[in-house]
């Protein structure tokens, strides 16, 4: 992999881990979306800034070919009653 893609990846990590500290439910609540909107807005875009720099490599190194999307066949707790 290209030393500009590592960047990409090493980026992509931080923005994760930040994303991971940086989350609070209270975010998620719509009573306080005047207080938290935004810190929910930075979050959002950093969100965005990583799944764009995962979509850009994913597709450059052909990691997810059109076999790889198949349905899965997953079961719910229903299923093992």
């Amino acid at each position: 992999m290209a030393e500009v893609d590592k960047n990409i990846m090493a980026d992509c990590e931080a923005n994760i881990e930040d994303l991971r500290l940086s989350y609070e439910p209270i975010m998620d609540n719509p009573e306080s979306i005047d207080a938290t909107s935004q810190k929910r807005r930075d979050y959002e875009q950093l969100l965005d800034l990583t799944t764009k720099q995962l979509m850009y490599i994913i597709h450059k190194h052909s990691l997810v070919d059109a076999t790889m999307m198949q349905p899965v066949n997953a079961k719910t707790w229903d299923d093992f009653k």
